[in-house]
């Protein structure tokens, strides 16, 4: 059984009832990568729908589940860079960059973050 939810403006999410019910629980340590695959993918999407509050709750999810996950860490930065909470977002773009070293976005941003609170000599 799928129940279909309207996300935004013509985008729909179906979501089985397995995942729903059965499929969003861990076993023990490992990552269930399903369930941060789609709470990634709905921050996402509700990021760019202008949807902030549901995007950091999605994304809270995704990194309680995998605290690794350079991109969710990535969107983290990023979100929290625009609320100007510096000091978090630089601390969620060097985890990503730690886990991912050529992730260019992370690094751009990054930079930005250095440059807008003026870190001239750190951001070169």
């Amino acid at each position: 059984m799928t129940f279909w939810r309207t996300v935004g403006v013509g985008v729909w999410v179906g979501v089985s009832l397995a995942l729903v019910v059965g499929g969003c629980g861990t076993t023990g340590t490992s990552v269930d990568r399903e369930k941060v695959e789609f709470h990634y993918k709905l921050a996402n999407t509700s990021y760019y729908e202008h949807n902030v509050i549901v995007a950091l709750r999605e994304l809270t999810t995704v990194l309680e589940e995998d605290p690794e996950h350079p991109d969710a860490l990535h969107l983290m930065g990023f979100i929290l860079f625009g609320r100007k909470e510096h000091a978090s977002a630089e601390r969620h773009f060097r985890k990503a960059l730690t886990i991912r070293p050529g992730f260019l976005d992370a690094r751009a941003n990054l930079g930005a973050l250095l440059l807008a609170t003026r870190r001239w000599s750190e951001a070169i």
